[in-house]
């Protein structure tokens, strides 16, 4: 497979392996086909403003531009395509005009480079394959975009007090799952953050191929050291308005922080570090940890590192399982151990209760858990370094370039170069 090309296609975001999230996850696909010999090129559908000056592995980016101009009638017709319904390439096109240039793009890639393979990084990119046939086609899913959408929307609509949600936000969420369904039953390969993803998908579509493409992370040469004086010191790591963010801090301070007794809260510090942009569930959440003087809303900090160095313990408490999975992770990676709802550690096989990390199925067993740790901080340092071993044999770049190899030789039949020496 070595010199063989790969055209990235991203909408949304870029990869970045020195952020988190979703954009470290990008970063650790990117790099498996690099490590594998692959010559990749980014193709980026999104606006043009949002494009870096160079990617952090310096490959090339192709910007296709936005799509020419419609029609006044093409324009009407894929109106009212959307709002009925149908025909779908009309009203798809409504959700996403960028696919017709894309579609334009691939079309053209096909013919001079047959061979290549198409990786596509979210569903706004991935749809094109709904309306253009896609050559050899890897479709990279973070989330279930459709429940996502969803679950967000419904969030949004219990905290403004709607009883149901508008029409144009109903048209919107059953597009998105159309596109959703059909990307997933015509894409070759199936790519999925974790273990629960794939089997959702498989049940789903019997027979479709799919693989689990891990995080890839460095993890850290020792472990955070654990204070014996003080405040015990928790951290929070995620955006206010996301989805698995918002889930775990409202659980956190509506549901745990009210059972801590006021002994225990007085000798925790609880900083929570991400954006927290104006919206109703930032709202929800500054309301809420403006009750307790002992949490504080730091805001967005680009140097992660520092703010995890700061920490003894990581708070995941939601009941949603998405990208907090991620920040398990990094936080393991980092040396510091995470205590969390089974939901939020789902799909994450291999982590093991008591020794990788701290579960709690309830709140009162949440606030018990950290009520403990208050009292003796003794289990942190023996967690922490479980949770670097778990790192060091599950989520390196050496693992990712692997499992990717394993699975493009399934599905596309040909022998596979033994992976490069990651950074090479």
């Amino acid at each position: 497979m070595g010199g063989e090309r790969v055209f990235f296609h991203l909408h949304h975001w870029f990869p970045d392996p020195r952020g988190s999230g979703i954009q470290l996850w990008l970063a650790s696909c990117l790099r498996g086909y690099v490590d594998n010999g692959y010559a990749v090129e980014i193709v980026w559908s999104g606006a043009p403003a949002a494009i870096p000056s160079e990617t952090h592995d310096r490959l090339p980016i192709r910007a296709i531009g936005a799509s020419a101009p419609r029609s006044g009638l093409s324009q009407s017709l894929d109106r009212f395509a959307y709002r009925l319904g149908g025909p779908y390439r009309r009203g798809l096109l409504r959700l996403y005009p960028h696919l017709s240039r894309l579609g334009q793009f691939v079309r053209e890639a096909a013919g001079l480079h047959p061979e290549a393979i198409h990786h596509f990084g979210d569903l706004a990119s991935a749809a094109v394959a709904t309306v253009t046939a896609v050559p050899r086609s890897c479709y990279a899913s973070p989330d279930a975009m459709a429940q996502h959408s969803r679950s967000l929307a419904e969030i949004s609509l219990r905290l403004n007090g709607g009883s149901s949600l508008p029409g144009w936000r109903e048209r919107e969420l059953r597009w998105i799952q159309r596109a959703e369904q059909r990307v997933t039953a015509l894409v070759d390969l199936l790519m999925c953050i974790s273990a629960s993803e794939c089997r959702r998908f498989e049940e789903s579509r019997p027979g479709r191929s799919t693989a689990t493409l891990p995080l890839a992370l460095e993890p850290a040469r020792s472990v955070t050291e654990v204070g014996r004086d003080g405040p015990l010191r928790l951290v929070h790591i995620g955006s206010l308005n996301g989805l698995a963010s918002f889930s775990s801090l409202e659980f956190l301070l509506d549901r745990v922080w009210p059972l801590l007794p006021a002994s225990a809260r007085r000798r925790m510090h609880f900083r929570i570090v991400g954006s927290h942009a104006p919206g109703v569930r930032a709202q929800r959440i500054l309301e809420l940890a403006d009750r307790y003087q002992e949490v504080v809303v730091e805001g967005y900090i680009e140097d992660l590192d520092a703010a995890y160095g700061l920490a003894e313990l990581q708070l995941v408490g939601s009941a949603v399982a998405t990208g907090v999975r991620t920040r398990i992770v990094e936080s393991l990676a980092r040396g510091v151990p995470v205590l969390s709802t089974p939901e939020g550690a789902s799909g994450l096989e291999g982590l093991r209760h008591g020794v990788d990390l701290l579960l709690a199925n309830t709140a009162e067993e949440y606030a018990s858990e950290l009520s403990a740790l208050v009292e003796s901080r003794t289990r942190l340092a023996t967690l922490a370094e479980a949770g670097l071993e778990f790192v060091r044999l599950n989520h390196s770049r050496e693992r990712v370039a692997t499992v990717l190899q394993r699975s493009l030789r399934e599905v596309f039949g040909e022998p596979a170069d033994e992976p490069q020496s990651a950074g090479t």
